[in-house]
Order: C-alpha cells, then structure tokens, then sequence
C-alpha cells in the first residue's frame, strides 16, 4: 500500500527532525 509507505517517511522525517 503507498499510504503506508507514505506515512512511514512522513513519521521518518519528523523522527530526524525532532532529534536534529
């Protein structure tokens, strides 16, 4: 499913951000 695979880079990219 491409959602999923959106949300997981989504969730990815605010991971790397919050920790940055």
């Amino acid at each position: 499913m491409l959602s999923v695979h959106i949300m997981h880079s989504l969730f990815n990219y605010f991971c790397i951000n919050i920790l940055d």
